[in-house]
């Protein structure tokens, strides 16, 4: 699993021409670690005399970013089997008219699935930059330039996550599918651009 491994090794493995860990996987790593940094605020705040009056907004923070931070390094996983999947399908045989069927049908899946997950990792990363934005808010001032490197993560990882979400619709020709997700795309980057406004009117 991708999680287990020393990040020596997987940034030598990110590095190598190996081709099922990339982009995909790299976006869910930067998410968990923005929801690592929002964490690392949230708990630099707690027990604070200074912050008690939001404590709550911090417990609840660091239970729902300790969820994601680990589901995130799942996707990570799933994003590297998705993308093996695809590859599957892309070796079946071709070599008559049902094998071909069989063979475009087998690819058309195994990519919506590879769609989904960096759409769900798009979503995850949403998450956390709200979260962000309440640490960065109410939090430990002294660590704000944290929460803000977390907040930018998360974006990062929405934004590398919504790249490999539209290169997949290139090959997918089932366009009710296309419509469905792009539809979810375009809902997506509405409400991350609205976050982003709020968490860099403290960069200033």
């Amino acid at each position: 699993m991708i999680k287990d491994m020393t990040l020596d090794m997987y940034c030598e493995l990110l590095a190598s021409d190996e081709p099922t860990i990339g982009g995909g996987t790299a976006a869910a790593i930067t998410g968990a670690m923005a929801a690592s940094l929002v964490m690392m605020v949230a708990n630099l705040s707690i027990g604070k005399k200074k912050y008690l009056e939001h404590e709550p907004v911090f417990q609840d923070v660091l239970g729902k970013m300790r969820d994601i931070q680990q589901l995130l390094l799942d996707k990570a996983d799933e994003d590297k089997a998705s993308f093996e999947a695809v590859m599957q399908a892309f070796r079946l045989p071709k070599s008559n008219p049902d094998e071909i069927l069989d063979r475009n049908a087998a690819i058309e899946d195994a990519t919506k699935t590879a769609t989904l997950v960096p759409l769900s990792v798009a979503m995850w990363a949403i998450e956390v930059v709200k979260s962000a934005i309440l640490v960065i808010e109410y939090g430990n001032i002294n660590a704000r330039s944290d929460g803000l490197v977390g907040a930018q993560l998360a974006s990062t990882c929405f934004i590398s996550a919504i790249y490999n979400v539209r290169t997949n619709l290139i090959t997918i020709s089932d366009q009710d599918f296309v419509s469905e997700i792009n539809e979810k795309v375009t809902t997506a980057i509405s409400q991350m651009n609205v976050f982003e406004s709020m968490w860099k009117k403290f960069t200033g």
